[in-house]
């Protein structure tokens, strides 16, 4: 759609590599600096943001390639804080279980990537290609509900605890 060649789509993987390292940087440094909850929302709303960069872009071989160093960025950047997150979850509410947890994580990483590519290949089957950034789009602001209502739960025991004492 872009009019890469086979050539050019090598040479893009490794853009796109060189953009998952950095996405575990920044991922990793902004957790640090901002909590898991804050930067796994940043993360999330600038992955959607890209996803529909990458849905404008798709006409400009130049464009795309920038936008597709970005989307790796915040694809990866995500790692962290998601990892971060589940640790202090499992701490918090199983701390006899966060091997266990852990390994979850896992698993539901390569769960997503197993939805993402039966999804991704549903739509270029049905010739909607063009439509997947926007499915992109839709899957980053959907991963946010379970973090607000994991925020909530958290406030509300935070609210409850603060009233026994």
């Amino acid at each position: 759609m872009t009019g890469f060649s086979a050539t050019m789509a090598s040479a893009l993987l490794i853009v796109f590599g060189a953009a998952t390292f950095a996405g575990n940087l920044a991922g990793g440094y902004l957790t640090s600096h901002l909590g898991w909850q804050k930067a796994l929302r940043l993360m999330l709303l600038l992955l959607a943001a890209t996803q529909v960069g990458v849905a404008l872009s798709i006409a400009s071989p130049s464009m795309m390639t920038v936008m597709l160093f970005v989307w790796g960025v915040f694809a990866f950047g995500l790692s962290p804080a998601l990892q971060a997150g589940m640790l202090a979850t499992a701490e918090r509410y199983t701390p006899q279980a966060v091997d266990f947890a852990s390994g979850l994580n896992i698993s539901a990483f390569n769960l997503g990537i197993s939805f993402g590519s039966m999804l991704g290949a549903l739509m270029v089957s049905r010739h909607l290609m063009a439509s997947s950034p926007w499915a992109g789009v839709a899957a980053a602001l959907l991963a946010l509900l379970p973090l607000a209502r994991l925020a909530r739960r958290n406030l509300a025991a935070h609210v409850a605890g603060a009233a026994v004492h």
